[in-house]
């Protein structure tokens, strides 16, 4: 297999914001400050485009032996991307007026990869198979649209990655059983970061290139049907992903040459003030299927389906040397579905589903998006430049809906 790829696109995103600042710190005479709330009102608007071609290839061979059980797969992919932005930012503050922005700030990039593949598969039975591969992945730079005023010519690099991974893929039991393991291991370079760059507005979102991380992961998915009409399905992850190293770059939140309250230096390995986002260590599917009843012409079916996930960080700088970083994670909760389908043929050889639903049922509270206030690092207050300390000591939560129930008609034709 031989085959070209091309990618273009243009983007445009005005953002207007408005925010109120409670404890701000409004000077009224000489010598005398009053706590009263302030207002900030920002503009940016940001253009970008990006190209992306590729021409890619992968070959499956198999040897004349072992009865043909064993082939081996080669793969290749050669990217070239180009990427290029323009921003304008403006921001007021109902004292202090205009404050300093920029306009027309620009940046324009352009990167290149060959990334290879192996994969060698071994069919022992028609019900039993393992396999082993390496891959190679690579995802191009950019900039950060919500980064600090001055920082838009700050750009990052591309992100690069190799998984080693090992599986089986198995029948048992008539069939009645199947079971699929797997396991990984991806070693990452130059990992792109996401993280809050300001620690009173939280839009203020600057990206960096992560030194390496690792990423360490399993992954259980078991079907069983003890009779024809009942099956039992639970799907594991088990997830272990940390970085090695994190480096203080120039220009950051991070260099004290550019924010005189950070105890850190450029060149640093600060991996404790950062975490992998969105990567919970445990996670679990659990879930039963039952058909409770046959007719001539169709069935009524019964599925119930629980999902539990461990708790979670949301943003990449909430380590563990961040005070209060459990307030820019998700805890971990667990919901219950149900649903209830009746599908029948009709006359002419189409079909229709009518399909009663329930999401969380058991009414279970949980937070599905949290936004810690604060930063990782202390920084100066952007209006009267009073140290802030660095940690998350509120946060922004959304909650889960209530229990929600629905009726679903599918007509296929």
């Amino acid at each position: 297999m031989v085959g070209l790829y091309y990618f273009e696109e243009s983007a445009s995103h005005r953002q207007l914001l408005d925010l109120t600042l409670y404890d701000s710190i409004v000077p009224t005479f000489p010598g005398d400050t009053v706590n009263a709330p302030a207002s900030v009102n920002s503009d940016r608007n940001v253009k970008a485009d990006a190209k992306s071609k590729a021409i890619f290839t992968q070959a499956t061979y198999t040897p004349a032996i072992l009865d043909d059980r064993l082939s081996v797969t080669v793969g290749g992919r050669y990217t070239k991307d180009e990427r290029s932005a323009t921003r304008t930012f403006l921001k007021n503050h109902s004292v202090y007026g205009a404050l300093p922005g920029e306009v027309g700030a620009s940046n324009d990039q352009e990167f290149s990869k060959f990334n290879p593949s192996v994969t060698v598969n071994m069919n022992w039975s028609n019900e039993l198979s393992t396999y082993a591969k390496v891959v190679t992945g690579y995802k191009a730079g950019g900039s950060s649209e919500a980064g600090p005023i001055g920082n838009f010519g700050i750009t990052f690099d591309p992100e690069e990655v190799t998984t080693y991974e090992i599986g089986m893929k198995s029948y048992w039991w008539d069939q009645r059983v199947r079971l699929n393991v797997a396991a990984y291991y991806s070693e990452f370079d130059d990992m792109q970061l996401a993280f809050a760059a300001d620690p009173i507005d939280s839009s203020v979102v600057q990206s960096q290139n992560a030194g390496s991380a690792t990423v360490r992961g399993g992954e259980i998915e078991l079907m069983v049907m003890p009779i024809d009409d009942l099956t039992f399905t639970l799907d594991i992850s088990l997830l272990d992903a940390e970085f090695d190293e994190v480096e203080v770059l120039a220009g950051t939140a991070f260099d004290p040459g550019f924010n005189p309250y950070s105890p850190y230096h450029v060149g640093q390995n600060i991996k404790n003030v950062f975490v992998m986002p969105y990567a919970p260590e445990k996670s679990f599917n659990l879930g039963a299927e039952y058909v409770a009843y046959r007719f001539e012409q169709g069935d009524i079916t019964a599925h119930v389906n629980y999902r539990w996930q461990d708790e979670q960080a949301l943003t990449a700088n909430a380590g563990s040397a961040v005070p209060n970083h459990k307030n820019s994670w998700q805890p971990s909760f667990g919901t219950l579905d149900a649903r209830l389908t009746l599908a029948f043929k009709l006359p002419r050889g189409d079909s229709a589903k009518i399909g009663l639903w329930g999401k969380n049922v058991l009414n279970k509270e949980y937070k599905t998006h949290v936004i810690g206030q604060g930063g990782a690092v202390n920084a100066p207050d952007q209006f009267t430049g009073a140290e802030v300390l660095a940690g998350y000591n509120s946060q922004a939560v959304a909650w889960a809906e209530p229990p929600s129930y629905g009726v679903e008609l599918v007509y296929e034709y």
